[in-house]
């Protein structure tokens, strides 16, 4: 799964080349405080992950619904 959700971040981030979007990929074997900073610091436009990830980030309120 990880690999479909790095193909996604790259898409997303060579059309944020254009439209100024950034993304960041929340998947699981990763710095759960490492996607918390990011998130509080310098805030994506577009999340993609793993739904286990995700659903931690809602839960720790790193993420809104």
């Amino acid at each position: 799964m990880c690999i479909f959700i790095c193909q996604i971040q790259k898409v997303v981030l060579a059309l944020g080349d254009y439209e100024k979007v950034q993304c960041h990929a929340c998947i699981g074997g990763t710095s759960v405080r490492t996607d918390i900073q990011i998130m509080e610091s310098n805030t994506p436009q577009v999340i993609v992950g793993t739904p286990g990830r995700v659903f931690d980030m809602i839960s720790r309120d790193a993420l809104s619904k």
